[in-house]
C-alpha cells in the first residue's frame, strides 16, 4: 500500500466510536509538549505588530487623551433613580438651572438597585448641589433623599495617582534589583519592557475606545503589572 493510502486510512472515520489514529497521534504530541512551531522564525511579524499597536496607543494618548473620571478632574455628581426618567429630562433639568454649559455629562446605569442616571459636572456650590438634587427628584418623581449627592475635590484624584505612581516606581526598583541579582541586569530591562507594552496597549484601548478612567482603573493597570 502507498504513503498516500497510509494515510488517507489513518484519517479516516473508524465508523465505531473511536477517535482516528491521526487524531490520537496530534493529541498526544500536545499532551507531551512535542509540537514545534517556529516562533524565532516569526519574530518580526511578532515586533511589528507589537510597534504598531504600541504606535497607535502612543498617538492615541497625544490626540485623544483620556476620559478622565470624576475623581481625577473633581466636579459633583448627582444619582437618581430612573424608572420612568430620562437622559433627556436630566439634561433638560441642567438646561432649565443654566447649567448645559458647565462640562455635563449624563450616563445610564444599571445595578441591583435597578436602572439609575448619573450627572456630572463642574464643581459647584452647596446652594446649586441642593437647588439641583430637588429639581431631579421632582423630575423623577422621587424624595430628594433618594437623589445622592457626591462632591469630589480634583486634589482627591491628583493624591491618588500620585500614590500610584510612587508606588509603581518603588514595585519597578524592586522587581530590577531583584532580577539582576538573581539572574543579570539585561533580563530585569528585557522583563520591564515587556510590563511597559503590556500597559501602554491596555492604556492605548482605553484612550481609544474613551472608557472612563477611575481609581479603580488606575488599580487594574498596576494589576497587569504585578
Amino acid at each position: 500500500m502507498s504513503t498516500t493510502d497510509d494515510t488517507e486510512h489513518a484519517n479516516a472515520d473508524l465508523g465505531d466510536g473511536t477517535v482516528p489514529v491521526a487524531s490520537e497521534s496530534v493529541r498526544k504530541r500536545l499532551y507531551y509538549g512535542e509540537t514545534a512551531y517556529d516562533f524565532f522564525g516569526k519574530r518580526w511579524w511578532g515586533i511589528g505588530l507589537s510597534a504598531l499597536l504600541v504606535l497607535i496607543s502612543v498617538a492615541s494618548f497625544v490626540g485623544r487623551g483620556f476620559n478622565l473620571g470624576l475623581d481625577f478632574v473633581g466636579g459633583v455628581s448627582w444619582d437618581v433613580p430612573a424608572e420612568s426618567f430620562t437622559v433627556d429630562d436630566a439634561r433638560q433639568v441642567l438646561t432649565d438651572r443654566g447649567l448645559d454649559g458647565e462640562g455635563a455629562r449624563v450616563q445610564e446605569l444599571s445595578g441591583d438597585s435597578g436602572a439609575r442616571l448619573k450627572l456630572e459636572l463642574k464643581e459647584q456650590t452647596i446652594d446649586v448641589r441642593e437647588a439641583v438634587r430637588a429639581d431631579l427628584a421632582e423630575a423623577a418623581g422621587v424624595v430628594p433623599d433618594d437623589v445622592d449627592v457626591r462632591a469630589v475635590s480634583a486634589r482627591w484624584g491628583d493624591t491618588v495617582t500620585n500614590s500610584a505612581v510612587r508606588a509603581l516606581m518603588v514595585f519597578l526598583v524592586l522587581i530590577v534589583a531583584f532580577i539582576t541579582l538573581r539572574f543579570n541586569f539585561f533580563m530585569a530591562i528585557a522583563t520591564i519592557t515587556a510590563m511597559a507594552h503590556d500597559v501602554v496597549i491596555s492604556v492605548g484601548v482605553y484612550s481609544l475606545l474613551g472608557f472612563e478612567v477611575t481609581p479603580a482603573t488606575v488599580i487594574a493597570f498596576l494589576t497587569i503589572l504585578g
